[in-house]
């Protein structure tokens, strides 16, 4: 395997939203924390954060000069498609080329990822050690039977999973090195014209929901960088940027609450503010909120799940509807807004359990109107999750060739959900889009604000009469939406080209 290359690429394929618009303003973290432990190690490291469009002319580059390996850090869904892709171009062009999937999706299906041809090697779980393990491997020819966390194929097609790595006890160990990549253009501007960077400061999520990747990824374990690490990382993208306002991008951040409110308190001191973080509904009091509206946060992401207190038992949410009422009652009595995330069609759900759900968004909204971002997503099975085995049993399959992934969003795509119709699909779909349209707050502009409680009157009626035949100005809503997400999309595409 030795081929005497001491350079390494490494490539993430951007997600396809469901306006139809590939998101390349957050960061890569996997890609930057695998090249920081590359770096260190002595390899020359190449990130790539693209879009599906750019995918073959960047293999055919990467073919031309020799390489280590070429890995990709692949969520589940359309990059699984574009990945395979473009690791098919560097494999016809560069036989002796090692490929190496790592990230979200390979760790929960390895054996299926390496089934295929294009994919020599499987990164499961974290990979920094790991990915210096194996480059240390294939530059000196050495075994991989040792290397903890590492899938492979032997000569003859067999594979192997070796032991899974324990998770890295120090993560300050490693840091997302901004030296690898234009770090202005994850500058990014909401829709009030605030222009913020996103950042993570933990690992994981210690509880129990069970449609959540991080039960099968992170064994419901929450790590954290040290408030040091924090405060010292936000202040030198500051100086590479000028931002001084960031969203914390943490699937849980206040977890160890001492801690949360240190990193908020001396980002306060030095004139740093976060814009945005995610919490649960059960691990905030009126105390807790007043710091951090204190701190400055602005936006607090809620995933409140469902207005069904069978669904919310079933799925291990591990809290009721009164609670949900609760926390969002605790909640207005500040100045948030809320990105209030919910989900239906779980597999064993009724009608009667879709209706509480939405009846809770009006509930919500009735709480503090104007001021929460609706999602009311239809749920979509992760592998190895214990809510996805279910399904499972309700006759859901995964896909069977890899090159039909990117039908794994039932709204854009054709993945078919036994227990759903597909008129359901687009009953869903409109209900969502006429939650989201409950949005008022959020702009100075008088004409736009003006416009939004419009549409919010709209959406309201909908909701209160259950009646969504016709579905006319959820129709111009949408329109609107796109057109913005793809002026903005535009924006980001006219800025310098890095691939």
């Amino acid at each position: 395997m030795q081929n005497g290359s001491k350079s390494i690429h490494l490539v993430s394929i951007a997600a396809v939203y469901r306006a139809g618009v590939e998101d390349k303003t957050i960061p890569p973290a996997g890609c930057l924390y695998i090249g920081d432990a590359l770096k260190k190690a002595g390899y020359t490291i190449h990130i790539h954060h693209i879009s599906s469009s750019q995918a073959a002319e960047l293999a055919l580059k990467i073919s031309e000069t020799p390489s280590l390996f070429v890995g990709f850090s692949i969520l589940t869904g359309s990059p699984v498609v574009h990945s395979a892709r473009m690791s098919k171009i560097i494999k016809s062009k560069s036989p002796s080329t090692p490929v190496v999937w790592g990230g979200v999706h390979p760790s929960l299906m390895p054996e299926a990822c390496l089934k295929e041809d294009f994919v020599d090697f499987v990164v499961q779980g974290e990979g920094e050690i790991t990915s210096q393990e194996l480059a240390d491997a294939l530059a000196n020819d050495g075994s991989l039977r040792d290397i903890l966390g590492l899938c492979w194929k032997d000569p003859a097609g067999r594979i192997h999973i070796n032991g899974r790595r324990p998770f890295i006890k120090n993560l300050d160990s490693f840091r997302q090195d901004w030296n690898l990549v234009d770090i202005n253009r994850y500058v990014k501007t909401g829709i009030d014209g605030t222009k913020y960077f996103t950042f993570i400061t933990s690992r994981g999520c210690p509880h129990n929901c069970g449609f959540c990747y991080n039960l099968v990824f992170n064994k419901r374990r929450w790590r954290a960088h040290s408030v040091e690490f924090v405060v010292e990382e936000i202040q030198k993208i500051r100086q590479l940027t000028g931002i001084d306002c960031f969203v914390f991008n943490d699937d849980n951040f206040i977890v160890n609450k001492d801690r949360a409110f240190q990193i908020l308190k001396r980002l306060q001191e030095i004139g740093v503010r976060v814009y945005w973080l995610e919490v649960r509904l059960d691990e905030i009091d009126e105390n807790i909120l007043s710091q951090l509206s204190n701190y400055g946060v602005r936006t607090l992401f809620v995933g409140w799940e469902s207005g069904s207190n069978r669904t919310l038992k079933k799925i291990d949410k591990g809290f009721n509807t009164d609670l949900i009422r609760e926390g969002f009652q605790k909640a207005a009595k500040f100045s948030f807004e809320i990105d209030a995330s919910a989900i239906v069609g779980f597999p064993f759900e009724t009608e009667k359990d879709w209706s509480a759900t939405y009846d809770m968004v009006l509930q919500i909204d009735s709480i503090n109107p104007g001021r929460n971002k609706f999602n009311v997503g239809i749920y979509v099975p992760y592998p190895g999750t214990p809510v996805a085995k279910l399904a499972l049993d309700y006759g859901f399959r995964f896909p069977n060739d890899i090159m039909k992934w990117d039908s794994f969003d039932i709204l854009e795509g054709n993945m078919e959900m036994p227990w759903i119709t597909q008129k359901q699909v687009k009953q869903i779909a409109v209900r969502d889009r006429y939650a989201k349209m409950l949005y008022v707050a959020g702009n100075k502009n008088f004409l736009v604000t003006s416009t939004r409680r419009l549409f919010a009157l709209a959406a309201r009626l909908r909701f209160k009469s259950k009646c969504f035949l016709i579905p006319v100005e959820a129709k111009i809503y949408n329109q609107i939406i796109r057109i913005y997400l793809k002026y903005r999309a535009a924006s980001v595409k006219n800025r310098p080209r890095h691939i």
